[in-house]
């Protein structure tokens, strides 16, 4: 009977982590904390390769060499598309 309790116990627990994990994840999803994108070209490869999936966190801050995300609007097709690239320079740099 103790080893039912045991088997029974260690499911609970797994499932409230499990559950637990889970709810951050969405929170994180739903916040734009934690956000998920497709690279479309080759233009930063070999770093990031073409329709490789990336995430990024806004928690993180922006550093040299890093890759950051960032919104553009493209007059040629009419809408606001995302930017990928590697930080180069910080404030003060002279480029």
């Amino acid at each position: 009977m103790a080893e039912k309790n045991k088997k029974r116990n260690w499911f609970i627990v797994a499932g409230i982590t499990i559950a637990i994990l889970v709810g951050l994840f969405m929170l994180a999803r739903v916040t734009k904390v934690l956000e998920m994108y497709r690279v479309r070209t080759t233009s930063s490869e070999p770093a990031l390769k073409k329709d490789a999936l990336i995430w990024t966190s806004s928690l993180q801050p922006v550093s040299r060499g890093r890759h950051v995300t960032y919104l553009t609007f493209d007059s040629f097709q009419q809408r606001v598309t995302t930017q990928v690239h590697r930080c180069v320079g910080m404030p003060g740099d002279n480029l």
